[in-house]
């Protein structure tokens, strides 16, 4: 499994040293619950590097901030990144225990307390290419470029819900 992060800094909300104490925080929590370096995917769109985790620098969208992971999970795949399960989550979302991946169809995601599913931890397979792509798809034509109501709408839909395995 890799543990997968984005960082995107912008000239408003996301600035250097708030990103920075929380990649600092989430690199030191998780090589202290037994994560390998071979294990991070940091991407950002600035120069990074700490404890040996070093950020691969691109540019990520700039007008969905939060769908900066589905961007950084599409680049993961037209690179030929995804070997692996990917934990992609949030700089917010902590892990508390180690775990292994769960069991999931391709891909993996936990509801709020209500029945939305939350866009900050979700486990994705080398199998939900197309789906992250047409994710990536309804960010780029939807004009009001919010991730989780996408999110919502493509993985409950017939056309996807079944390969979706609710956490």
């Amino acid at each position: 499994m890799k543990n997968f992060m984005v960082a995107n800094l912008t000239r408003g909300r996301y600035k250097f040293d708030s990103i920075d104490f929380l990649l600092k925080a989430q690199i030191h929590n998780s090589l202290d619950l037994g994560w390998k370096l071979e294990d991070f995917i940091l991407l950002s769109n600035f120069n990074y590097e700490y404890m040996g985790v070093k950020s691969i620098n691109i540019q990520l969208n700039e007008k969905c901030l939060t769908g900066s992971k589905m961007f950084g999970m599409k680049y993961l795949f037209k690179n030929n990144m995804v070997n692996d399960v990917i934990w992609a989550h949030d700089l917010d979302a902590w892990q508390n225990v180690y775990f292994n991946y769960p069991e999931f169809k391709d891909v993996g995601i936990a509801c709020y307390s209500n029945s939305k599913y939350n866009g900050g931890s979700i486990f994705w397979n080398k199998s939900s290419v197309d789906i992250v792509n047409k994710i990536i798809e309804e960010i780029e034509d939807n004009k009001q470029n919010k991730e989780e109501p996408t999110l919502n709408r493509i993985l409950k839909s017939k056309q996807y819900n079944t390969r979706v395995t609710t956490l």
